[in-house]
Formats: C-alpha cells, sequence, structure tokens
C-alpha cells in the first residue's frame, strides 16, 4: 500500500523484492555480512552460467583500457570486491584517517557513516556513526586541513530544511568522534591554486526554484574558537554551485584552468581569465545526488518545512560526481577523473535521474580539447562515487607489489527491474592499476 502518491514508486520497488525473495528464495540484504573478497571478482568464471552473475554485478568493470589515440597504456592488475553491504552508497572517499600509514575508506549511505581498511586483499569494517532519520547526507569527503598527518571526515548534510554539515574524527582508540555539528554550510575540502587544501562552503535558501542554494562560494575560516566563518568568495562562475568544478593545469603552462560539470552533464573548460574554451561533447558526472532535503519533505510539514513546496515548484539542484585532478602518467600536465553513468531519462524530466551501467574516465588536454586517456570498462549498475590515489600517497600495506595507483569505487548494482529505486544494495571496489614508467 502507498500512502500517497508520492511514495507509489517505493512501494512498488518493496513489492517488487518480496517477489523475487519468493520466486527464487533471495537471502535479505540485511543478513548479509561483509567478507573477504580475496576470490570473489572470478566467481562469474566458475558457474554454469557466468551472465547471471554478471547481472548481479559480481564481475565486470574489471578492467581498465586505454582510449583510442592516447599514448598512455594504462592496464588494472585485476579488481576486488567487497561482499554486499546493505546500503545504499551516497559518498565515499579515502585517507588516512590515524596517522599510522594506511588509507582508510569512508563511505556514507543517506543516513549513516561506515570506515573500512582494506588491506592485503581484504574489507575490514572498523567504524561507523548514525544519524537521525531526517538526516540527509549528500556528500562525504576526507582530507587533513589541519595538517596533523591525520585526515579529517567532512560530511555535508540538510536536516530537513536546514543546512546541518559535520567534521569528524576516527582512530583506533577513541572510534569516530564528532569534532562540529550543525555547521549552517555546505562543505568541500577544495585545492585551490598556488595555496593547497582549503575549506570551501556555500549557504542555503529558502528558494525552491534554485534548489535550496544560494549563488557565492566562499573559503570558510576557523576562529580562535574552533567555529567556522565565512571568508573570501571564490572567482568561480555564478551558477557553478559547490561540488560542480576543479582547478587544474590541463595543458602544463603553469596556469589552473577551470574544469566544471554544468546542469546537462557537459564538462566545460575556462582558461585563467575565465573566458570558456571547451565544451564536451559526451555527458559525465551523471548523478541521482542533490542538495538539500528528499522531495517528499515539502509535503510533510514539520517544524523546518519551508511553506508547501510541491514537485513542480522545486527545481533540483544535483551534485556531480566526483571530480579528481592529478598529474597521472607524470608528463607535466594534470588530468581529470570523471564517471560516466549512462543516463536512461530524458533531460526534460528534470528532477528526475535515472541510470543503467556507468564507468569512470580520464581525461587528457590535446589540442585544445579535453580526449579520453583511458577508462574503466562497464561497471553494472550505478557508480555513488569513488576515489583514485596514486601509490606513493597510500600507505605500503594497502598497495599490492607492481600497482602505481588504486581506484576505489562504490558501486550499487541494478538488483531489480526497478533499478535504484528498488535498489538496498552496495558493493566497493578497488582497481589495482599499473602505469607506464616515467
Amino acid at each position: 500500500m502507498a500512502e500517497g502518491e508520492d511514495q507509489i514508486i517505493s512501494a512498488i520497488g518493496t513489492l517488487a523484492d518480496d517477489i523475487v525473495d519468493k520466486v527464487i528464495n533471495r537471502q535479505s540484504p540485511e543478513s548479509k555480512q561483509i567478507v573477504d573478497a580475496e576470490n570473489e571478482g572470478m566467481a562469474g568464471f566458475q558457474t554454469e552460467h557466468p551472465e547471471k552473475q554478471y547481472k548481479k554485478g559480481l564481475y565486470g568493470g574489471g578492467s581498465i583500457v586505454s582510449s583510442e589515440g592516447s599514448e598512455v597504456k594504462v592496464t588494472a592488475k585485476g579488481v576486488k570486491r567487497s561482499a554486499t553491504i546493505p546500503v545504499v552508497i551516497v559518498g565515499m572517499d579515502t585517507g588516512d584517517l590515524d596517522g599510522d600509514g594506511v588509507v582508510e575508506i569512508v563511505f556514507v549511505s543517506s543516513t549513516k557513516l561506515q570506515i573500512f581498511r582494506y588491506s592485503e586483499s581484504k574489507f575490514e569494517k572498523i567504524g561507523s556513526h548514525s544519524f537521525r532519520p531526517t538526516y540527509k547526507i549528500h556528500a562525504v569527503n576526507v582530507a587533513d586541513l589541519d595538517r596533523d598527518g591525520k585526515a579529517e571526515i567532512y560530511i555535508s548534510a540538510n536536516e530537513q530544511f536546514r543546512v546541518a554539515s559535520m567534521i569528524l574524527r576516527w582512530s583506533a582508540a577513541d572510534g569516530l568522534k564528532v569534532e562540529q555539528d550543525n555547521i549552517p554550510w555546505f562543505l568541500r575540502p577544495l585545492h585551490l591554486p598556488g595555496e593547497g587544501m582549503i575549506l570551501a562552503g556555500q549557504m542555503s535558501n529558502s528558494d525552491p526554484a534554485t534548489g535550496f542554494v544560494a549563488r557565492g562560494i566562499y573559503r570558510l575560516v576557523k576562529n580562535e574558537d574552533g567555529r567556522i566563518h565565512r571568508g573570501a568568495k571564490l572567482p568561480v562562475p555564478v551558477r557553478v554551485n559547490l561540488f560542480d568544478f576543479v582547478w587544474a593545469d590541463i595543458d602544463g603552462d603553469g596556469t589552473s584552468e577551470l574544469v566544471t560539470i554544468d546542469r546537462n552533464e557537459k564538462i566545460l573548460v575556462y582558461d585563467d581569465k575565465s573566458e570558456l574554451t571547451w565544451v564536451s561533447e559526451g555527458n559525465y558526472g551523471g548523478s541521482r545526488n542533490y542538495f538539500g532535503p528528499a522531495r517528499s519533505e515539502g509535503e510533510g510539514g514539520g517544524s523546518h518545512n519551508v511553506g508547501s513546496v510541491s514537485t513542480t515548484d522545486r527545481d533540483l539542484a544535483f551534485i556531480p560526481t566526483r571530480l579528481v585532478a592529478g598529474d597521472i602518467d607524470g608528463d607535466g600536465r594534470q588530468e581529470v577523473i570523471i564517471g560516466r553513468n549512462k543516463r536512461q531519462t530524458p533531460f526534460f524530466l528534470r528532477n528526475f535521474r535515472e541510470y543503467d551501467g556507468g564507468s569512470i574516465a580520464c581525461l587528457g588536454w590535446s589540442e585544445s580539447s579535453l580526449i579520453e586517456v583511458w577508462a574503466t570498462n562497464t561497471i553494472p549498475g550505478y557508480i555513488s562515487d569513488y576515489s583514485f590515489m596514486l601509490a606513493k600517497d597510500t600507505g605500503a600495506k594497502t598497495v599490492a607489489e607492481g600497482t602505481k595507483a588504486q581506484l576505489f569505487v562504490g558501486q550499487v548494482p541494478d538488483s531489480t527491474f526497478l533499478g535504484f529505486l528498488a535498489a538496498k544494495e552496495s558493493k566497493i571496489l578497488v582497481y589495482e592499476i599499473e602505469l607506464p614508467e616515467k
């Protein structure tokens, strides 16, 4: 039964899961545990029907392919997969949280944070934190902004219509500790050219037509008492939101270009004079994630309700998949890594996005345009988030011999005919990547 029109899709999804469970006696997601992923990636080749295993996401997406015309030869030694995690990953990032030289994997669902360690091809859960049901996370980032050798966890989130972001720390001795909560800014650690990592932020507003996002992105600074306040405004185009861009010296001339994703899932490149120089033909950065409360909040009343917001009033401000910049091949020019979820819904459905399969691409500058240098093959389902790390930036215990980089991917397998709308599970993939010697 659906209590209202906005609950029909989720009710159908629940019905579909019930049917599948009864027909094939499928194990419920809640009863599944995180296990050793040493040999799980080969499971599809040991069954009578590999296609069935492929559809379940147990293999596929296991290779890195150098793009046609690319001079950079990149290969994947393999891909490791966690067992099924009984939540839907919204965002993820990696970093050394306790300063021991070993990288941790941090991922969030809409209301829960979990921390894993990946070492010797095994995934080990080492921490978690649950949030209130009214809490909605839309981004997580890991960065050592205070430069103490231990990365902090930055969560950007809403408590219904109120921005309520959070900074946490983790250590083996103390577990997860909330350093600061109810921060009235959307948060993102960001690399600022010529300076390094800073904390950037954007405020919300009460206008549903803008997706509850105010114009302007600012540097955030801590007072002596540790509280966050607004600093200088960052020089980005007016319609660019907090997670839409990255600075990168893509042509190796010593100045950084601004690489952005627009609402139509196109990449735009601006030079150091803020002039638009290139727009992609293909689509990149497609995501279901958006700022603000869940779509049903506006009709539900409550202490933080902003009037009566109908689905026709609100224009969702979507957050693209992560933009990662770095000189991956050592040629003095930075490449950009970006997701390519394959969109199934037409663009005129502005507030509804559905994807079926995707990949992650590395783009490099060549002859006045960004071209694909390499890409993963198709990953079934939906790519929620990812993190790319060169081996020199990771702990020795997490890197296989001969590996030059690791690509961590949060995957939501397409487990039912309704896809993501009925999804309840996720997996973490780790690509062990070999890069050419320089």
